[in-house]
């Protein structure tokens, strides 16, 4: 259960700076898809990545050099990442579609 404060943290951090994203800068809806998109991939990857590190269970073993990056670039991770972070941009775009008409 420990782990859910860390992956709530980092959920709420991302969907703050997605929402700044666009206040600091000039409205472009490209521009805000690719930093949602990227910043929620990467968001939810680190988050996924620390759970799984707090409960030393690497690909490899215990975590070491080499652990660590097979874990890092994981393909079940770097997929569930990509996924989340297209969802989430999704929704956002769609919100940001249906808002305009």
């Amino acid at each position: 259960m420990d782990n859910w404060k860390h992956i709530i943290t980092a959920f709420v951090v991302t969907i703050v700076a997605i929402i700044l994203i666009p206040l600091l800068s000039r409205f472009n809806p490209f521009k805000l898809s690719l930093a949602c998109f990227l910043l929620s991939t990467l968001g939810f990857g680190v988050a996924a990545t620390y759970g799984r590190k707090s409960n030393n269970r690497g690909v490899d073993g215990d975590w070491g050099a080499h652990g660590l990056w097979k874990e890092i670039f994981n393909l079940e991770l770097v997929t569930i990442s990509v996924g989340v972070g297209v969802l989430i941009t999704l929704i956002l775009m769609l919100g940001v579609y249906f808002s305009k008409e």
